[in-house]
């Protein structure tokens, strides 16, 4: 009987893996057996793969992998070898303005990252989508709030809504604060001049000091549903409402029916 045979693996799987070990090893010569690189292969068929993986990479350009203890010069000239330009102004970026500061600070930033011209296109490609994506939110979000002001004066000014609006934007010009509510921003994105308190609050000076001839030929003020409900209020409390026979009698009932109709038509 064999030695090999005769060895206790642990059992019939155990033998056969420990014969097959002790194969591989044997015929290998003795001053190369305890070599790490042979060492950590299990079998021959391990060992041939490394081989023609070795072979494949003879000729080939080699590029160390960054160590942790890396200097700077090293790092440097790691990122040149992956295809870094020489400096930052040599990226060629589609898309932005050349000339735009932002993206030349990009171009800086990517340069100090160690960033190839394709991989810094790709990240300028991406920042460009996120920023228009973020544009069309925040474009959205603006256009929602303007609406919510236009839905809540309508509800507070009814008919009057479109007289009241050009009046404050007419008293606005004329006394010189236009271009301030279009120029201040708010955080939230909507001009000053888009605030509906302070829309209320310019038409409520122009009809303080008479200005209601600003919105154009129309000359009679437009009431909005609470100025209605107290004009039918006082009317309907008067003897020309309350007395069948009064000679105003007919022209005041009317006049409550149209005020009624204003002050709930919305």
């Amino acid at each position: 009987m064999s030695e090999d045979v005769a060895v206790d693996a642990g059992g019939e799987g155990g033998a056969a893996e420990a014969v097959a070990t002790s194969s591989f090893l044997d015929s290998v010569d003795e001053k190369y057996r305890s070599n790490p690189n042979l060492t950590k292969h299990t079998d021959i068929n391990s060992l041939a793969q490394s081989h023609i993986h070795l072979n494949s990479m003879i000729g080939a350009d080699k590029i160390a992998r960054p160590q942790e203890n890396w200097s700077d010069d090293q790092y440097n000239q790691f990122y040149t070898d992956i295809g870094r330009p020489a400096s930052a102004k040599e990226y060629q970026i589609a898309g932005p303005d050349p000339d735009d500061a932002a993206w030349n600070q990009y171009k800086e930033a990517a340069h100090a990252a160690g960033l190839s011209q394709r991989q810094a296109q790709h990240m300028a490609d991406f920042l460009n989508q996120a920023s228009e994506y973020g544009a069309q939110e925040r474009q959205g979000a603006i256009e929602q709030l303007k609406q919510q002001t236009k839905d809540d004066l309508t509800r507070e000014w009814g008919q009057a809504a479109v007289q009241r609006v050009a009046m404050a934007n007419n008293a606005a010009e004329r006394y010189g604060f236009a271009d301030m509510l279009e120029d201040i921003v708010l955080e939230d994105g909507r001009q000053l001049g888009d605030v509906p308190e302070i829309i209320k609050m310019f038409a409520q000076i122009a009809q303080d000091i008479g200005e209601d001839t600003l919105v154009g030929e129309t000359k009679e003020l437009v009431m909005t549903p609470d100025e209605a409900k107290r004009k039918y209020s006082e009317l309907m409390a008067t003897p020309a409402y309350t007395e069948k026979f009064h000679p105003e009698h007919d022209w005041t009932v009317k006049e409550v029916e149209k005020l009624f109709q204003q002050a709930y038509s919305g």
